[in-house]
């Protein structure tokens, strides 16, 4: 998928109530416990649980989070005040992530057979991804005559995926992923089009490995 320019998407609040409190690094978030996988740097599932039963998903609208004090660490970088990324400017790259990281996950789990539907529901397995310490390494300011800025990589971020059951809201399963996207050869002009396809693509990477990771998470017996 190749941008041209930003595309504000509306960006709606999780509508499940999940029932899992957020663990310090490290930690299960209770009542799950830690498995192996080769997909993603962590994951942890509920003991008996069995995601391969699920063949619809839901992906909620993703919540996605800058890294601390990104903003002001990208314009302090930059000598005029019209090569400065605005707060309006960031809300669509924001928003432009959130509904790529979607869109790639519906993608992803429909290329495995799954049946992707609108809404929750009983039978449906709901999954609530969280993109965290999103560091965009430059982004065009918009404006005549800005300052060329020129990246091997267009930055980093982490992604927390909570699957649950949509009917009763149990969670199964968590998966916890930090990455960078993919570094050039040669240094690339930064501009919005390009950080945007770069983001693309390592969201499609980790909803591939979402994909075919969850279905298979399980405990060892008396895990728990």
């Amino acid at each position: 998928m190749k941008a041209t320019s930003p595309f504000p998407a509306i960006f709606a609040i999780l509508p499940l109530a999940l029932a899992a409190s957020w663990p310090v690094a490290g930690a299960s978030p209770p009542p799950l416990v830690r498995v192996a996988t080769a997909g993603v740097d962590e994951a942890w599932v509920r003991p008996g649980a069995s995601l391969g039963a699920y063949r619809k998903v839901f992906v909620a609208p993703p919540q996605v989070a800058f890294a601390p004090g990104w903003l002001r660490g990208v314009n302090d970088r930059r000598l005029g005040l019209s090569d400065r990324v605005g707060p309006a400017q960031a809300e669509q790259v924001r928003q432009a992530a959130a509904e790529d990281l979607r869109d790639g996950l519906a993608a992803a789990f429909r290329a495995r057979g799954y049946e992707v539907v609108a809404a929750p529901g009983p039978g449906v397995l709901a999954i609530a991804p969280h993109l965290e310490d999103l560091y965009v390494n430059a982004a065009d300011a918009m404006a005549p005559g800005t300052l060329r800025t020129y990246v091997y990589e267009a930055g980093t971020a982490k992604l927390v995926i909570e699957a649950s059951d949509a009917g009763d809201g149990t969670l199964l399963a968590r998966l916890a992923d930090r990455r960078s996207t993919l570094r050039h050869a040669m240094p690339q002009l930064a501009t919005t089009a390009q950080s945007r396809d770069d983001f693309a693509q390592l969201f499609a990477t980790w909803a591939r490995a979402a994909a075919k990771d969850l279905p298979r998470l399980h405990s060892a017996p008396g895990a728990g």
